[in-house]
């Protein structure tokens, strides 16, 4: 029982997935979850989490709900050092982590594993796109676009690069997703919602992502500050209010840029870096951690 389920970053799409639009996941390392029969402090925690989602579905669902009752009985349950309310898909490694060990019959594959994986978070946590159980799931990235998934051989792990620098910035404030994504439907239902600019922040989601694959870092600067002025000008519910301040400097000519990094509110920015020692030192006061890519 060593197989380990990877935190996910949803690099770009955040919130404009849900209007079709391109997204990039990659499994991020740094934090994952697996199994565990050893007891422990955070055992009862995590058990606590199992037994919600197996109240939550369906007595005739794609779970063997009797087989996980019986192992929670017996005390497993899932370690993980992923942090909660951080928009690392820690609900995505536990719905991961449970179909595959607790799946009915044979797996699903394709497009209908998204579905069957979405099906489970949702029924446990609120709507769900499939996306952050799929990549921890498959434990490989993926570029989404015009409905379909390209898996892709990359992930993301800690380390500085002498190109443009990704890096986390750390707000150390917990957040639920829910009401943040739930607030960004009902302002799309509203007839003054800004669609014309909603897709052009879509478009600038796509060329970022193509952009990073691609290792461009002219393009990938150019696409990540249209992204992050859309979303300062947009989104501002999403940005904590003691970030504003430093995400507008970024805007107006400092060495980094940021942007949200899945729902906002808090957990992690993500930023770029034209020049990572004067980031470092512009951003000193914040816990700074530093992306690359890496070809698996």
């Amino acid at each position: 029982m060593s197989t380990a389920y990877p935190a996910k970053l949803l690099l770009f799409g955040e919130y404009s997935i849900m209007q079709a639009a391109p997204a990039l996941a990659l499994p991020f390392w740094a934090y994952r979850a697996d199994w565990s029969w050893k007891p422990s402090v955070d055992r009862a925690s995590s058990q606590k989490g199992l037994r919600l989602l197996l109240e939550s579905m369906a007595p005739n669902c794609c779970l063997d709900l009797g087989r996980l009752e019986q192992d929670l009985l017996d005390g497993i349950w899932l370690q993980s050092n992923i942090p909660h309310g951080y928009g690392l898909g820690s609900s995505g490694s536990l719905v991961a982590a449970v179909y595959e060990r607790y799946g009915k019959g044979k797996k699903a594959r394709g497009e209908e594993l998204i579905l069957t994986l979405a099906q489970i978070e949702t029924a446990f946590h609120g709507q769900s796109s499939g996306i952050d159980p799929l990549v921890s799931y498959l434990r490989k990235g993926l570029f989404w676009q015009d409905g379909q998934s390209e898996i892709l051989g990359q992930e993301i792990r800690l380390g500085e690069s002498d190109r443009g620098q990704l890096f986390l910035l750390n707000t150390k404030i917990a957040r639920q997703t829910a009401p943040l994504v739930q607030h960004y439907l009902q302002a799309c239902a509203q007839a003054d919602f800004p669609l014309v600019e909603q897709e052009a922040l879509a478009l600038a989601h796509r060329e970022a992502s193509l952009a990073f694959l691609g290792q461009e870092e002219g393009p990938l600067a150019q696409a990540f500050g249209k992204i992050s002025a859309s979303q300062y000008q947009f989104f501002q519910r999403m940005i904590p209010d003691q970030f504003k301040a430093i995400w507008q400097k970024g805007l107006e000519g400092s060495s980094y840029l940021l942007k949200l990094c899945g729902a906002g509110g808090g957990g992690f920015l993500l930023g770029y870096s034209n020049n990572w020692g004067e980031t470092q030192r512009e951003l000193g006061a914040f816990e700074l951690l530093p992306l690359v890519l890496e070809d698996i």
